[in-house]
């Protein structure tokens, strides 16, 4: 009985100790994906940059790109982030590139119906800091249209190509950084009005 009642006491400290004394992965920047309509433009194989504002600071980084509502399997050949140029825009300049890699491997299949979350990025992010990903695919696309208010830009494959701005679902669809005491996070659940289409 002493035994039963002194393991009862340890497994109540446990339970009792703070859930952030472990780092805690906790979104900084997100968008919900949707579907494409027939009659919406195809992209051939390139290049995508999406210019998110995280809203948390944390030690490391990971990416997810979704194709849940998509028609068609896609392949990502390679996830970067870079620094911008400049207060606004997608341009990176001479800033370095920093590679995100999925179980170590450079791309990733992308089915259908489907949601790939990269390995860790081990460095150090602020919260308000703006960072630019590029995620190449070697397969068409046809991100669904929408009057988004983030900044993003789209480049063809091929010597030469450049960006030019697109206003599309972006396939990156969450944002989390590693944080010793992550705050929360707010997610909003709503139609088209809580989305802020032509906002």
């Amino acid at each position: 009985m002493r035994n039963a009642i002194f393991l009862a006491a340890v497994c109540g400290l446990a339970l009792s100790t703070p859930a952030y004394a472990a780092p805690t992965w906790a979104g900084a920047w997100g968008y919900a994906p949707a579907n494409s309509e027939a009659g919406e433009p195809e992209q051939p194989p390139g290049t995508y940059r999406y210019r998110v504002r995280l809203t948390q600071a944390g030690d490391a980084l990971q990416l997810s790109f979704s194709n849940a509502e998509g028609d068609r399997p896609l392949a990502i050949s390679a996830v970067a982030i870079a620094d911008p140029a400049g207060p606004e825009g997608t341009e990176t300049g001479a800033n370095p590139l920093r590679p995100l890699t999925f179980s170590r491997m450079s791309g990733i299949a992308l089915p259908e119906g489907h949601t790939v979350v990269s390995d860790p990025l081990t460095t150090s992010f602020r919260d308000g800091q703006d960072v630019i990903v590029s995620v190449t695919f070697t397969t068409p696309t046809r991100p669904a249209a929408s009057h988004l208010g983030m900044e993003m830009a789209f480049a063809p494959a091929g010597a030469g190509a450049t960006f030019t701005p697109t206003k599309t679902r972006p396939y990156l669809s969450l944002v989390s950084v590693r944080a010793a005491k992550a705050p929360c996070t707010v997610v909003a659940f709503g139609d088209s009005i809580t989305d802020g289409v032509l906002s």
